[in-house]
């Protein structure tokens, strides 16, 4: 299920909103963990030129249903295109996997939900606030899912 992770001192910011399993394409996709990634991407839509496989930009919110379906598909991916233009090193695969209590993968690249916690953190100047989420996802994070 969703949760909280805490990172120590691995990168700049010292916890996250994690997910438990992989979200994309032959991923997991626990709904709840799809709910945090549609979400996040949502926080970010407004602030990030995030663009679709057609090179048009995604300004319409994902319904955060906990369904991986093609939007969340073309979110991810345009996020993780944006990221790599801004010089972060993300495969734009459409994959958010679970990042491990340092927030690095074993080739020294950090997950794209690291990236997303820091993206809104940048951007709305605080993390994500639990009480923002659909109460789905706030049990989920709170372990009663």
């Amino acid at each position: 299920m969703a949760t909280i992770t805490n990172l120590g001192n691995e990168t700049d910011i010292k916890w996250i909103f994690n997910v438990s399993t992989s979200v994309g394409p032959n991923g997991y996709n626990r709904s709840d963990d799809v709910m945090l990634v549609q979400h996040v991407l949502n926080t970010l839509l407004a602030s990030l030129d995030i663009r679709n496989a057609r090179g048009a930009r995604i300004s319409s919110y994902l319904t955060r249903d906990g369904l991986f379906g093609r939007a969340t598909k073309e979110a991810i991916i345009g996020y993780q295109r944006n990221a790599q233009g801004r010089g972060l090193q993300v495969t734009a695969d459409g994959m958010v996997s679970s990042a491990n209590a340092t927030g690095w993968t074993k080739s020294n690249v950090q997950y794209t939900i690291v990236h997303l916690n820091r993206d809104h953190l940048r951007i709305h100047g605080k993390m994500m606030d639990e009480k923002d989420f659909p109460e789905r996802l706030r049990q989920a994070i709170a372990g009663r899912a």
